[in-house]
């Protein structure tokens, strides 16, 4: 079997497979949401049709939410490189999607559609592309076979492989070597990652280890802690709390201040819709305080509800201690390092498996700080809050790992714009 009929044949599954799902979700609405995150809307995905971009124009497939953070670093380092150039923007679930509708910055974005060879084709015909960069280990066969046919380099970035992953690959090898060999460079999070993409058919001359680029911030410097007055409050905020959680956040609380009763806390729900006076009250105790905006001076009472959104950032940066949400529920986690970014030590609980890779780059440079329930939580809040050279060393290891992935993003992002038609280093 040739490779045209090998694609073919792909082809045909792909929209049978597809089909059905999407029929599934059509039939059962409650369903959309749950498959596969955004397939049902992916077929029959509509893509614009888009001029020529004279400076050159970079495709960035960024599957999830996750994906769009790092891609989002990687954006800002070459549009500062090389300004003119285009930034388009695929993502393949609801989550990543949403997230794209957050990058000003970019030409435009869309759904990736099903992975058959006549909408990749048509994809290619409509963006123009002169680079891929597929973010961390989107193998899409009909994805890379056609965009390479284009003659357009094709990078993977952040790419990164479980050993439980590489070992079905090993078992169904057509899924994902024909891919990998037709990458121009493969830019991995760690060694672990490079050995297994190794082994699994990438060729030993176009991959690296490159870092893990969602510790970089975007347009940022190094975090820097937070300078206390003297004789001022620890400030404890948690994050993007879900109503499940609400009950470990009280008993946090009350345990963390019998011990002090200077300490401060913001509470920032995720959703604040889904919360009410009533119930935060009956938590948290009549006591607290609700405001809309970040009050421009220390919180006066030990618990202070902020209803409002797009603060969080603002109240980390004015916390000596930032507690991750969504991980003490069957959340899943959100990011784990944006305390750190603000210059507060990040906290969080079991539950990351959406945060997996960042809480391994966390461990790597002795950062992360994972809690199993209240009372470990406490304890740890506690124990860094009587310890303020803790709270300075963890930030200081994380900015100094930040700063690091600062510079891989410049060379990465080099590295993609030399093969950016018209892309000219040092100006144009």
């Amino acid at each position: 079997m040739n490779e045209q009929t090998r694609m073919s044949v792909y082809s045909t599954l792909v929209r049978a497979a597809s089909a059905m799902v999407a029929g599934a979700a059509w039939l059962v609405p409650p369903l959309r949401g749950r498959l596969d995150g955004g397939l049902y809307a992916r077929v029959g995905a509509q893509v614009p049709v888009l001029d020529p971009a004279p400076a050159g124009r970079v495709w960035i497939h960024a599957v999830s939410a996750g994906e769009v953070k790092a891609a989002k670093v990687l954006i800002s380092a070459i549009l500062r490189l090389a300004p003119g150039t285009k930034i388009v923007v695929s993502s393949a679930t609801d989550s990543g999607f949403e997230a794209s509708s957050r990058l000003a910055e970019i030409e435009t974005r869309f759904r990736l559609p099903i992975d058959t060879v006549a909408a990749i084709e048509q994809l290619n015909e409509h963006i123009k592309p002169d680079a891929l960069v597929v973010m961390e280990a989107e193998l899409w066969p009909a994805l890379f076979a056609i965009t390479a046919t284009h003659n357009v380099p094709i990078f993977i970035v952040n790419g990164r492989m479980s050993e439980k992953t590489a070992r079905k690959h090993r078992r169904w090898p057509f899924v994902v070597n024909r891919s990998l060999r037709l990458a121009t460079r493969i830019y991995t999070e760690d060694e672990q990652s490079l050995d297994r993409l190794v082994s699994v058919g990438a060729n030993t001359n176009r991959i690296e280890v490159g870092g893990n680029i969602k510790l970089a911030l975007p347009g940022k410097g190094a975090p820097t802690l937070r300078k206390r007055p003297p004789g001022g409050a620890l400030i404890v905020t948690f994050g993007n709390v879900h109503p499940a959680e609400l009950r470990l956040v009280a008993d946090v609380i009350d345990r963390v201040a019998r011990t002090d009763r200077s300490k401060r806390f913001f509470v920032v729900p995720r959703h604040p819709e889904k919360f009410n006076a009533a119930i935060v009250h009956k938590a948290l105790g009549p006591g607290v305080d609700f405001v809309t905006d970040i009050p421009s001076i220390e919180p006066l009472v030990p618990v202070t509800w902020v209803n409002a959104m797009g603060t969080l950032a603002d109240l980390y940066r004015r916390s000596d201690i930032g507690i991750v949400c969504g991980t003490f529920a069957d959340i899943g986690g959100h990011d784990l390092t944006e305390p750190y970014h603000c210059g507060a030590v990040s906290i969080y609980g079991p539950d990351i498996r959406k945060q997996g890779p960042l809480h391994d780059a966390l461990k790597s440079c002795d950062c992360a700080l994972k809690v199993e329930d209240a009372y470990e939580l406490a304890q740890t809040i506690e124990r860094l809050a009587a310890r303020p050279a803790d709270r300075a060393a963890y930030v200081d290891r994380f900015a100094w790992r930040a700063s690091a992935a600062v510079t891989s993003v410049d060379r990465i992002a080099n590295s993609i714009l030399s093969r950016v038609h018209f892309y000219r280093p040092g100006g144009r």
